[in-house]
């Protein structure tokens, strides 16, 4: 039986694998990934899970258990063929599909505090 500090869990999100740990999964839980991984009493009941979402939005969704600050959105954590406002709405619906309460809360504050800057040139 594995030590629960050690135990692993593969997420597939599209076609990239990524591997997190059990604190992990369990940062914000009650959630998907607790449901998906763990049973009622906490042990291990599958090790692997493939889903469907966008890997560059779950990346920040992972930044975000491994306890980052991920909002505000910078331009360092935005896919390079998106926008803040896109990816804010993005990382907003897969913290409601995985359950992240903590996730969808921070998301529906930065989305209340977007900023519209216009720059308008002369010539």
């Amino acid at each position: 039986m594995k030590d629960k500090g050690t135990e692993r869990f593969a997420v597939v999100v599209a076609d990239r694998r990524f591997v997190l740990s059990r604190a992990r999964i369990e940062h914000d839980s009650p959630d998907y990934l607790t449901s998906c991984f763990l049973n009622e009493n906490g042990k291990s009941i599958h090790d692997r899970l493939k889903i469907t979402q966008d890997p560059k939005i779950f990346e920040l969704v992972l930044r975000y258990l491994n306890g980052y600050r991920i909002l505000s959105l910078n331009r360092h954590l935005i896919p390079f063929d998106s926008m803040a406002q896109q990816t804010l709405a993005d990382l907003q619906a897969d913290a409601k599909f995985f359950n992240l309460e903590g996730l969808a809360e921070l998301c529906e504050t930065s989305d209340s505090k977007l900023k519209y800057v216009v720059v308008t040139t002369y010539s």
